[in-house]
């Protein structure tokens, strides 16, 4: 038997497109459900016997997976079977307000999930319209102590800040609320404004103006204290948890673990190569819903079948992935496992960066450990950019 693995399902299905998304998924297609479990279905069963690595985590996200019925999503989790399963695996489905039912939540406990990612954004209902949510404040409260009445006692809830017009005392609001119901892992992120999106539209024809650098940085302050102040530990840029309740599926991402993705433009690493699936809905479709696969007797060769952009990072880029993903953990990196991993020290191979780095206050160097100062998490895109060789 290898060593651990993650899977990673996507669904990309919404009820409606938000206006600031800018991931993979299409509005509701009803007429598109069955095809597409039959063809992720198809893909999952065909790595039957090709995965050797006990599953520690799984981790269902879109779209919105629970836009499916809950059938469709019962139906893709036992397919999920053919693994080695921990019996304490994470299992975690992510949701928004407004999907999940009672008989969708008896549904996923009973097929296993034990963790779940509410979208929530916001706590004003003005806030939440102009992202273009289809919830409003009251759907998210009945649901989550919907959730927790069914069982489900991990829980996350994901915020935004810097929005269109959402003012410090705003955010400081939904902060305040959210921390109301005491959930084990809270994620927070500053909107990003994405090419394509509505809101990239908006900002081409000056009808919504980004938040200015400064109460951006304001804001992430604010939460980072608030949070810290209520007992949640920050353990990623943008994760804080309660004690022994981080997320592993992401955490493992950073850490350069092994992880395999099925679904419309699914990524992977795995066997030191990064690849991903067609990004294409009806070529996906074709291709797994035809039934018809070539084999090898090399099983990496077969799990690489139809996948796009396959690619063995380089040593150097290997390198710069351990630092700069590492370094999004607020334990940052260990300086010895640098040399085992790459029989090279971070000094040999950084050290004048690293040097200046710390002139800057940061990075700082405790206990064989590099991590972020709170300023460079301030400017993290910066530092990570020092590790690019």
């Amino acid at each position: 038997m290898g060593s651990d693995i993650g899977l990673y399902i996507h669904i990309p299905f919404c009820q409606k497109k938000c206006f600031y998304c800018g991931f993979l998924s299409y509005e509701q297609n009803e007429g598109l459900y069955k095809a597409y479990q039959d063809a992720l279905i198809q893909e999952i069963t065909s790595h039957a016997g090709m995965i050797r690595e006990r599953v520690k985590t799984i981790y269902i996200g879109g779209g919105t997976p629970t836009a499916l019925p809950p059938f469709f999503l019962s139906g893709i989790l036992k397919a999920l079977s053919i693994f080695s399963i921990y019996k304490n695996a994470e299992i975690t489905v992510e949701a928004n307000p407004g999907t999940l039912t009672p008989y969708m939540l008896d549904v996923l406990k009973s097929a296993g999930c034990n963790r779940l990612s509410l979208g929530l954004q916001a706590v004003q209902d003005h806030l939440l319209a102009r992202l273009g949510r289809v919830h409003c404040f009251e759907d998210f409260v009945r649901q989550y102590y919907l959730a927790e009445e069914k069982g489900f006692d991990n829980i996350n809830i994901d915020l935004m800040f810097a929005l269109p017009g959402q003012s410090l005392d705003d955010w400081r609001e939904s902060l305040k609320k959210t921390l109301d119901f005491q959930p084990s892992h809270i994620s927070i992120y500053g909107l990003s404004i994405e090419e394509g999106t509505v809101f990239d539209n908006m900002t081409r024809q000056g009808w919504i103006l980004p938040t200015d650098d400064e109460l951006d940085r304001e804001m992430y302050c604010l939460a980072r204290e608030l949070l810290s102040d209520n007992r949640y530990i920050h353990y990623e840029i943008s994760n804080f948890a309660r004690k022994n309740q981080y997320g592993i599926h992401n955490s493992n991402y950073w850490k350069r673990k092994p992880y395999l993705g099925f679904g419309l433009g699914a990524h992977s690493f795995y066997q030191g190569k990064r690849f991903r699936n067609t990004r294409v809905l009806k070529k996906y479709l074709h291709y797994y819903n035809k039934n018809n696969f070539s084999a090898s007797q090399n099983r990496l060769d077969n799990i690489l079948l139809n996948k796009s952009d396959i690619h063995s990072p380089t040593p150097e880029e290997a390198m710069a992935e351990f630092m700069f993903l590492g370094l999004r953990m607020r334990a940052g990196v260990s300086i010895k496992k640098f040399y085992y991993c790459f029989n090279k020290t971070m000094d040999e191979v950084y050290d004048a960066r690293i040097e200046e780095l710390f002139k800057l206050d940061l990075l700082n160097r405790a206990k064989g450990r590099i991590y972020l100062t709170d300023r460079g998490i301030d400017v993290s895109n910066r530092v990570f950019g020092y590790f690019i060789l």
